[in-house]
């Protein structure tokens, strides 16, 4: 059998497929090999991360770097804790009163519906984060393995080339980042049926595309059309070497998105006041240079700069293993280039459907902003339907994934044919996954927990989780702010206005800003509510008891028991709404003294769509540079100018824009001018928008 199998692996090129499967091992069935992978890819995990996360009642790890992850654990809480509603995804808890699905806290549905099953008998405190992060270990390394099983019969390189599947750098960026965008399996199990085209009955294949259809619409919509586009490139394989008939491609295709939108539909994708579209498109996008680019992860490559401030989402790259096996397949295609160029000719069908899968990856992941390090080579403008579209997935930059793990493909699959003999074989994958490890090695510590101190929650704010039902927020919380109390919330039983799950209509909290507002200005605030205000938004017509909560003003109808009342001063207070119309706050008279190198906030309020509001006022502002920062929701949509209507100068603004922020930055030649900043809201949809801003004099 040795001898046999060596003979295999000395072939010439002309007879080897790219996709076909080696034919020595027969004995040994799939299930080993993924199985054999499966393992590489559990030790693996438990090498990085030992198995502290494994235990559900540990949710230190995921509160160590308050980033997104926090989101996705307190999004299952909420759903926890509320009651069952039709679709089967929703939960009024984090919008309260509106129904949200859990889908858009990227919680990862379908592992939040099964465990609510068994809520009653789960601990106070379950996560399973850490469990799915595992999960991701395993089938990645279990994929790899299948895939490298049709390239050679060595137990030995299957084993390594699962490590370098594994440890790709495009998914432990992700693991426990935004853990539901790290099922990277989805991306090697679609290549995988793309790879045995040739072998799958139309019959199975309709149940594979189902059951990837399937996971894609309940883990995360981002995979959909990842997926869709492998679909497609599985299509085109079949139509070209097996003469599929057209109309049965076109229904593997309509069954998949039917299957997925029926599965986005059951856990509440379509309800309410979410939308699929956003903005960003364009921003978050990849750089040229993204394959080659480590953005300060690896070791063995230099960082290189990006171009947008948005192109960490276009995160893709190889890593320096990935990188060592193309290089070596390179060299070795042109020595053997007229052996390499027969075996072209011979997989026509594959190399077009590749082709097809990283070009359209390409043109979706770099999108309107054609970047190479910190240039913009080229940037265009698309038509407002058409950018509508794009921008339901906004982060257009993730579709580099599919580029990364079809180079890795053919990394692997051309080291196994023009490598002619197996030890040498062995060789070239033992140092990739050397290079792999060590390139890596540095961003390896990033996977230790970091404490946290996560304030409200000391033994005193369990009687006040006793007084009240729910939480209303009215204004701007910060990213840590909004941790702390939906944190609170979530692990007391509370619903909560305002949640930063992704997708939310702004018009839809607006709506219910504007009518809590509403209900303090008539002093009928409701007693099983605690308000929290922005330190900006709380206005001295309501008749509230106020409190300063680790630096959070809250108010009640009633005395918070515990808790010291605080008398808050006319220079804090600020109006926000007059009624239901916008309102324009001017600056008092206590509130003229501006000094320089500190910042001043003042609450602009809600800007209706095409709609203009004028800043005056700003009288106070003295000679120098300034910048001016917006933040609120539906930010982007603004457009600005700034007039001195004293001379008439229009005073030239520079805009830079980030998620929920505008930055504006201008230069003043005199004091005290008599200023005019002009806002419009260029939405056309119902969002308004509510903003705070911002002023700083720098040095």
């Amino acid at each position: 059998m040795k001898d046999q199998s060596l003979s295999t692996s000395t072939n010439t090129i002309e007879s080897t497929s790219i996709s076909e499967p080696i034919q020595t091992d027969k004995q040994t069935s799939n299930a080993i090999y993924f199985l054999f992978g499966s393992l590489i890819g559990l030790a693996l995990y438990i090498l990085l991360y030992g198995v502290s996360r494994l235990d559900v009642s540990n949710t230190n790890y995921i509160f160590s770097r308050c980033n997104d992850i926090v989101n996705h654990y307190l999004g299952w809480c909420f759903f926890r804790n509320g009651d069952w509603q039709f679709p089967i995804g929703l939960t009024d808890q984090m919008y309260y009163p509106n129904s949200i699905s859990v889908l858009f806290a990227d919680s990862i549905p379908i592992f939040a519906i099964f465990f609510k099953l068994f809520r009653s008998i789960l601990p106070e405190t379950f996560q399973y984060i850490g469990l799915y992060g595992l999960l991701c270990f395993v089938l990645q390394g279990g994929m790899g393995s299948l895939i490298t099983r049709r390239f050679t019969s060595s137990k030995f390189i299957c084993i390594l080339c699962s490590i370098i599947f594994t440890l790709t750098p495009v998914m432990l960026f992700r693991v426990y980042w935004h853990t539901a965008l790290a099922s990277h399996f989805l991306i090697l199990y679609a290549l995988y049926l793309w790879l045995c085209a040739k072998d799958l009955t139309w019959e199975k294949a309709i149940i594979h595309w189902n059951i990837l259809a399937f996971l894609c619409g309940g883990i995360h919509l981002y995979f959909f059309p990842m997926i869709g586009i492998i679909l497609i490139a599985f299509c085109i394989r079949i139509r070209l070497e097996k003469n599929c008939p057209i109309w049965k491609c076109l229904l593997l295709i309509i069954n998949f998105c039917l299957t997925g939108a029926f599965t986005v539909w059951i856990i509440g994708g379509f309800y309410g006041g979410m939308g699929l579209s956003s903005v960003g498109f364009g921003y978050f996008n990849s750089n040229l240079n993204t394959l080659i680019n480590n953005i300060g992860t690896g070791k063995l490559l230099p960082n290189l700069s990006l171009g947008t401030g948005g192109q960490y989402e276009g995160y893709g790259y190889l890593g320096a293993g990935v990188l060592f096996l193309l290089v070596i397949s390179l060299v070795l295609g042109i020595i053997n280039r007229k052996e390499l160029f027969s075996m072209i000719k011979e997989n026509k069908a594959i190399l077009i459907s590749s082709l097809w899968i990283m070009i359209i990856a390409l043109i979706i992941a770099v999108g309107n902003t054609i970047c190479l390090n910190s240039h913009t080579l080229l940037s265009f403008e698309l038509p407002d339907k058409l950018l509508n579209i794009l921008n339901m997935f906004r982060a257009s930059g993730r579709f580099i994934w599919l580029i990364d793990y079809v180079l890795t493909i053919y990394a692997v699959k051309l080291t196994c044919v023009l490598i002619k003999q197996q030890k040498l074989q062995l060789l070239a994958f033992l140092c990739s996954c050397i290079l792999l490890m060590i390139d890596m090695s540095g961003y390896y510590y990033n996977f230790q927990d970091e404490p946290f101190d996560m304030k409200w929650t000391s033994a005193k704010y369990e009687n006040l989780a006793k007084q009240f039902d729910s939480i209303h927020i009215l204004g701007y919380l910060d990213n840590l702010e909004l941790y702390y109390v939906a944190n609170f919330a979530a692990t007391h039983n509370l619903s909560i206005t305002q949640f930063a799950a992704s997708r939310v209509q702004d018009s839809m909290v607006t709506r219910y800003i504007v009518a809590d507002n509403e209900v303090l200005k008539q002093n009928k605030a409701d007693s099983s509510v605690l308000y929290i205000f922005d330190n900006t938004f709380y206005s001295t017509d309501y008749n509230l008891h106020l409190y300063n909560l680790d630096g959070i003003i809250v108010g009640s109808s009633n005395p918070i028991d515990g808790f010291e009342e605080e008398q808050f001063s006319l220079n804090t207070n600020k109006y926000f709404f007059a009624g239901n119309s916008a309102a324009v706050l001017t600056i008092s008279a206590d509130q003229t003294n501006f000094d320089e190198n500190q910042t001043y906030s003042q609450v602009v309020g809600v800007i209706y769509p095409a709609s203009i509001l004028s800043i005056t006022s700003m009288d106070f502002l003295s000679n120098g540079d300034y910048t001016i920062s917006l933040t609120g929701y539906n930010i982007d949509m603004l457009s600005f100018s700034l007039i001195n209507q004293s001379t008439g100068e229009d005073i030239p603004i520079s805009v830079t824009t980030n998620e929920n922020q505008q930055i504006l930055q201008f230069y003043l030649s005199c004091d005290n001018p008599d200023l005019t900043l002009s806002i419009r809201n260029n939405s056309t949809d119902n969002n308004a928008l509510v903003v705070n801003m911002d002023y700083i004099k720098l040095d």
